[in-house]
């Protein structure tokens, strides 16, 4: 399988299109990948489309079996493989949190993360 990664950006819509491009480039359709998670197609292209958004356990499963690997960026584009390795968990923790949170909080996230660019 195709090698890919994960890497959230500003826009939600890029996040779900990076979930397409990551599922595309290893080869599965949304009807294999559905049932190696064991979901519906439907429910892939919810994720996809950005309709849904996939549960943190359901996230990694999809990276791992897509043969990806998660980035977050934040601001100053700090990749997950430099968080010092004692600081992951909590990280990875924030990250799950986000991912749970209803879209107008993440929004609400993403609007304190670009101001704190312009400052």
């Amino acid at each position: 399988m195709a090698t890919g990664q994960l890497t959230t950006r500003s826009s939600m819509n890029s996040f779900h299109e990076d979930l397409r491009s990551l599922r595309k480039r290893a080869g599965f359709t949304q009807t294999q990948l559905a049932e190696r998670l064991g979901a519906d197609q439907t429910t892939i292209s919810l994720f996809e489309l950005g309709k849904r958004d996939p549960p943190a356990d359901t996230l990694e499963e999809w990276v791992r079996l897509c043969g990806g690997r998660i980035e977050i960026h934040h601001p100053g584009h700090l990749s997950l493989s430099e968080v010092p390795s004692d600081a992951l968990p909590e990280v990875l923790s924030l990250v799950r949190s986000y991912l749970r949170a209803p879209a107008h909080l993440r929004k609400g996230v993403q609007i304190l993360l670009q101001a704190g660019q312009d400052t």
